[in-house]
């Protein structure tokens, strides 16, 4: 090989190997720092301290995208505590993505699997009966493979007794609108995210809105838009969040889920950047 052949061969190499070493400095300095306190006691029962008239639409609930995920690849890991730290901790809102694959149901996110629906389910039935004065709402919006009626499955399994149902008159919405804290204690509010009739026929299956806000008779608003959460925090902060609740001001109904995770437009630094 030449001399400039030789050049002309290093050049590129140096920088694609400037370019990967740049990436996993920045991949390791953005996830290095977990988040490791203590949960304070009373966030496991936060809601035993709301009046039961309140309206639960009217609370402002923490919530966890992508729950489940801690220990999944830097990429793919949004939380660095697992379910049962998570309610712990006050959230009462988790995002469930569920995959089937090999005769398992495994939360997943993007090209990554991680723990069992199974385990996910039971962590949650233990917080709840630990904590009867409590709802944890679950928003089952992703679903990877023919994971639907698996899933469903699992649910009605697991947490039977401690789903929330609408057996009144009333629409679903009209049902979420006027429900208080105290009806909703010590139960799970299920969500579903596909037009998938013969699930969001159960009484204790709930339809949330997709990410445009298109869907009708939706208990859930959550918009979400990636050119808009890939802002920086400041673009964000001061254009796309008036956006996303004037759209939800608009419709004046159901629960309001904020998407407030701002998320890695080159996909190489991940989540926690």
């Amino acid at each position: 090989m030449t001399k400039r052949k030789i050049i002309a061969v290093s050049i590129p190499a140096a920088i694609i190997a400037a370019i990967l070493l740049s990436v996993c400095i920045i991949a390791i300095v953005a996830n290095s720092k977990n988040d490791r306190t203590e949960p304070v006691e009373q966030l496991s029962y936060w809601q035993s301290m709301i009046k039961d008239d309140a309206l639960l639409k009217k609370m402002v609930i923490p919530g966890a995208h992508d729950a489940g995920t801690k220990g999944l690849p830097y990429f793919a890991a949004t939380q660095d505590r697992d379910i049962a730290d998570l309610l712990a901790c006050g959230t009462r809102y988790l995002d469930l993505r569920v995959s089937h694959a090999d005769g398992k149901y495994l939360i997943y996110h993007g090209p990554s699997k991680g723990v069992t629906l199974d385990s996910v389910l039971d962590a949650i039935k233990t917080f709840i009966s630990a904590n009867p004065t409590e709802t944890v709402i679950l928003d089952f919006q992703h679903f990877d493979g023919e994971a639907q009626q698996g899933t469903i499955a699992r649910v009605e399994e697991k947490l039977d007794g401690l789903l929330l149902t609408n057996d009144t008159d009333k629409t679903d919405v009209e049902f979420i609108d006027e429900l208080t804290v105290g009806r909703s204690r010590g139960k799970c509010l299920i969500v579903w995210g596909r037009e998938t009739e013969e699930i969001l026929a159960k009484k204790y299956v709930f339809k949330r809105n997709n990410d445009d806000g298109t869907r009708t008779d939706s208990v859930i608003q959550s918009y979400y838009k990636t050119s808009y959460n890939t802002k920086s925090s400041k673009q964000y902060i001061n254009t796309v969040l008036p956006q996303y609740i004037e759209k939800y001001k608009e419709i004046d109904s159901g629960l309001f889920v904020l998407q407030g995770q701002l998320t890695d437009g080159m996909y190489v630094r991940g989540p926690k950047f």
